[in-house]
């Protein structure tokens, strides 16, 4: 299975900001990644025409999952705060567990855009004007991981001769 997230990193070069999100990643309690790859031709500072635009597109990925999960709760019959109080243990309260890490800025699997600066899956209008005022010092890169390595996956697919 394969996952991808994109991080913003303050750091002195492309590389060093791809060293950043793989200590991240290396660190990080919730999720495990067999395999890490980073394309440096997709990693951008602050200075690159698309930074800007796709910073944007990325908040909105990200806001767009925290609307699906809270339609989601009140698919599940959760209207109100006060619901939350009779909240059953199980597809309800996992559900909230997820919405409260997107918030919170605990990076889980379903994270979009991870703000390794601030700790964050959004960026702070300060962020904002501080990489306004110095954007070769900030850089995007997106990570394709996966939970399996190549090795694990062909294992897994291969078939036994004469198998269907």
């Amino acid at each position: 299975m394969n996952i991808q997230h994109h991080f913003l990193a303050r750091a002195a070069s492309p590389a060093a900001a791809e060293e950043q999100a793989r200590a991240f990643l290396d660190k990080t309690l919730l999720v495990r990644y067999a395999e890490v790859s980073v394309e440096s031709q997709d990693t951008m500072s602050g200075e690159h025409p698309r930074f800007w635009p796709t910073l944007a597109h990325l908040a909105d990925q990200h806001h767009d999952l925290c609307r699906h999960f809270l339609a989601s709760l009140r698919d599940t019959g959760i209207a109100t705060l006060d619901d939350l109080l009779s909240l059953e243990q199980g597809y309800q309260s996992k559900l909230l567990h997820i919405f409260a890490h997107l918030v919170d800025g605990f990076f889980g699997i379903d994270s979009v855009l991870f703000n390794l600066v601030e700790d964050s899956h959004v960026v702070s209008a300060n962020l904002r004007a501080a990489i306004k005022e110095e954007p070769r010092a900030y850089y995007l890169l997106t990570a394709n991981c996966s939970l399996l390595s190549v090795e694990e996956a062909s294992i897994i697919h291969r078939r036994p001769p004469n198998h269907p």
